[in-house]
């Protein structure tokens, strides 16, 4: 099989790479585009813009098909968290949904986070408060609703006890009403 290079230029304000890939198999040709983020194209050392060919082996070809694949994902889960607050259980589900393979979608979210797009933290202790003050929950059913989101039972239990004064001080005012 004969996998070759045709075209390679930036794409997306140069937020991504495109490159145009030919797979020839004796008469049978397939032709792909694959858009890769530069931070994952990069350990490629590929030039950034060519009409060159370029041939690449099948091993190349696999690693830069999965970089194209984690690029869709990040950029549906950044669509996604553009759109509302998703804990990463949550944006990991309507990734899959979205027919993103689960490890594309598990890094997605795992990148997500570490660049700082994901807050779960700050999100659950914002629905703690808000579970609180709005709908007037308890602790108890305000950890309910947090594991429900997807929040983690650490999380949950620090959110409970920096919020849980709060929590049973409202509690107590809606009682009193």
């Amino acid at each position: 099989m004969d996998i070759v290079i045709t075209k390679i230029r930036p794409s997306h304000s140069g937020e991504e790479v495109e490159l145009h890939i030919i797979l020839r198999e004796g008469v049978v040709r397939d032709e792909e585009v694959f858009l890769i983020a530069p931070q994952f194209y990069e350990q490629f050392h590929l030039p950034l813009w060519t009409e060159d060919q370029i041939s690449i082996d099948k091993n190349t070809y696999e690693r830069l098909e999965y970089g194209h694949g984690l690029t869709d994902a990040i950029r549906k889960g950044l669509n996604l968290v553009a759109f509302s607050e998703n804990s990463g259980k949550t944006l990991y589900g309507k990734l899959l949904k979205r027919g993103v393979p689960a490890q594309h979608a598990a890094e997605a979210v795992a990148y997500l986070k570490d660049h700082g797009f994901i807050n779960e933290d700050r999100q659950a202790q914002m629905l703690a408060e808000d579970l609180a003050t709005k709908r007037l929950y308890g602790p108890r059913r305000i950890r309910q609703e947090l594991y429900a989101k997807g929040y983690s039972n650490d999380l949950i239990s620090v959110i409970n006890s920096s919020s849980g004064t709060v929590v049973e001080a409202i509690a107590t005012m809606s009682i009193r009403l």
